[in-house]
This record gives C-alpha cells, sequence and structure tokens, in this order.
C-alpha cells in the first residue's frame, strides 16, 4: 500500500531530486541543468516536498512553495503576478510544481493518493489559491478540473512556453459548478471522478511528468 509523507530530512529530498533527474532528464530529455543524477533548484530550500512510497521505493513527489517565500524574487513575481492573484494574501497563495512519478506509478491510484493528500494538506494550511503552470496544449484539461488563466504566458528554459493558472481551493460553488473532482477532495477528504477509467484520470495518468511542470 502506498505511503503519503512530507519529506522533511536531507536523504528523503534527495530521493527525490534523484526521482526528478530520472524522469525529467534521463526519461523525457527536458534540458534541466542538473548536479550528476538530481534535478533541484532555488525553490527547493523553501519548499515543501511530498513524497509517495511503496515501502522504500520513491513511487512519486510533488513540491509546494509559499509565495511569501518567493515574493523576493522579481522575476518570479512579475512572471506569476504574484501581488494581484484573486486579492490574495501572499501567506495563503501556494505555487505547485515537480509533480512527478516513476514509469511504473503513473496510473490512478497513486495519482488520487498523491491529489488526495495535497490537498487536504493545503486545505488544513489555509492555502486559498494554488497556481500552476502548464504547457498550452494541456490548458483545457486543468480548466476541467477547477484551474483558470489570469496572467500572460511565459519562455521556461527547459520547459518552452507555459500558461500561468490559478485553483480557488475555497470556491466550492465554481468548483461544483465545473463539477471538478476537486471538489470532494475539500468537501470530503476523498478524490471522486478520476479514476483510471474516467476522462480526467485517464489524462492525468498519461501526462502526470509534464503536467505541474
Amino acid at each position: 500500500m502506498s505511503c503519503f509523507q512530507i519529506a522533511t530530512t536531507a536523504e528523503e529530498r534527495d530521493a527525490i531530486y534523484r526521482l526528478r533527474y530520472d524522469v525529467y532528464v534521463r526519461e523525457f530529455n527536458y534540458p534541466f541543468p542538473a548536479s550528476p543524477e538530481r534535478l533541484s533548484d532555488r525553490w527547493d530550500a523553501s519548499a515543501v516536498h511530498f513524497a509517495l512510497k511503496d515501502g522504500e521505493p520513491l513511487l512519486g513527489a510533488m513540491r509546494v512553495n509559499c509565495a511569501v517565500s518567493l515574493a523576493h524574487d522579481e522575476a518570479v513575481v512579475e512572471r506569476y503576478q504574484l501581488g494581484n492573484v484573486s486579492g490574495c494574501p501572499l501567506e495563503n497563495l501556494y505555487l505547485a510544481s515537480r509533480a512527478i512519478f516513476t514509469r511504473e506509478a503513473r496510473g490512478g491510484r497513486h495519482l488520487r493518493h498523491m491529489l488526495r493528500e495535497v490537498f487536504r494538506w493545503g486545505s488544513d494550511q489555509d492555502v486559498r489559491v494554488c497556481v500552476i503552470d502548464s504547457s498550452p496544449r494541456l490548458v483545457p484539461l486543468y480548466e476541467r478540473l477547477g484551474w483558470v488563466r489570469y496572467a500572460d504566458h511565459f519562455q521556461d528554459a527547459a520547459l518552452g512556453e507555459r500558461v500561468p493558472l490559478l485553483l480557488r481551493l475555497t470556491d466550492h460553488d465554481y468548483l461544483r459548478s465545473i463539477s471538478s473532482p476537486f471538489c470532494s477532495v475539500l468537501e470530503s477528504g476523498e478524490l471522486v471522478g478520476a479514476g483510471e477509467d474516467s476522462p480526467i484520470g485517464g489524462w492525468l495518468t498519461k501526462q502526470i511528468a509534464d503536467g505541474l511542470g
């Protein structure tokens, strides 16, 4: 059975950096600058790192950064328009990125577990807005989940064209209006409607390595 946890030790974070390298560089050939067999960047120091494990093997990972920790970086503030995101205070605004899974774990069961636990954590931490950036071809599918466009596209040196998107975690009326699977996460802690056989779950299963970047 998979186990969700926050990576708190240097060894646990190092395992995440190694997994990123395996997926982004070895498997998908993205031109990230990387240390030998590790992929890390300046956001990692202030991030909360989530890990999904099955015993010792690491199945997947994801990180989130509070906007407060990134507000000193003018390029990040401009790119994500952090001073003007739905009127949300920076302490309640988080940026999610580097969502990855091993090839063997890119199935609906592990994905549902990760999404459920990360959004449960966000609700507990009073996260009101979650920002991501997406490749243009995946934007309609993120919009189906509940994210909306709010800022101009930008060019990422490794991933190419990216589109900033935001999700209002507390806007349950909007999530209900589009039948977002995240509505059930926020209300009951369970992710409904994103199984492997559903259109959303099937897409997420295939695209998780590219989706959140």
